[in-house]
């Protein structure tokens, strides 16, 4: 199996993984609503190619979806008007800059929390956003899930968040 093949099946095992959470909702009245955690490096297409890609398998089999994207850095390069000019529907939720974990939970949030579904922390060289995880395993009790990540090692709360996810995806 090459790697484009393999990274098509990821992508569909973790859409598939996804909607049998939604499907878990008797009735759903609403359409699903993500909050996607992703967008690294501006600076490398790699990196890039994440975030479009992802929500592009999120419009093709999810079309009623809301989602929003909280990134760690899009600004720069086009990155962001490329993204808004190809999901029109995206949300963007900035709440802090590039390499920083401080964050709290603020009222932008909470309502973001509120009508996401599910959050989705994108591939990348390893759990880049765990503390945004972390803020939403105590703000919420809904899924989470990591796709696409490198795993060196499982420190202790790296071990937390495997364990509390509802499915973690490595990329080795």
């Amino acid at each position: 199996m090459n790697r484009r093949v393999f990274t098509r099946n990821l992508g569909l095992l973790s859409l598939g993984t996804i909607a049998g959470l939604s499907s878990c909702k008797s009735q759903q009245k609403k359409p699903s609503a993500f909050l996607i955690v992703s967008g690294w490096q501006t600076v490398n297409i790699g990196d890039i190619a994440h975030t479009p890609g992802l929500l592009a398998l999120i419009d093709e089999y999810f079309p009623d979806a809301e989602y929003y994207l909280w990134p760690r850095d899009i600004e720069g390069y086009g990155v962001e008007e490329m993204l808004k000019r190809h999901f029109p529907k995206l949300k963007i939720l900035k709440t802090n800059k590039p390499g920083t974990d401080n964050i709290s939970l603020t009222e932008e949030i909470k309502a973001v929390f509120d009508s996401c579904d599910i959050l989705l922390h994108g591939s990348g060289p390893h759990v880049l956003e765990k503390y945004k995880i972390k803020l939403w395993i105590e703000n919420t009790d809904k899924p989470y899930g990591v796709c696409g990540v490198t795993v060196q090692n499982i420190y202790p709360e790296l071990g937390e968040i495997i364990k509390k996810s509802d499915f973690f995806f490595t990329r080795e």
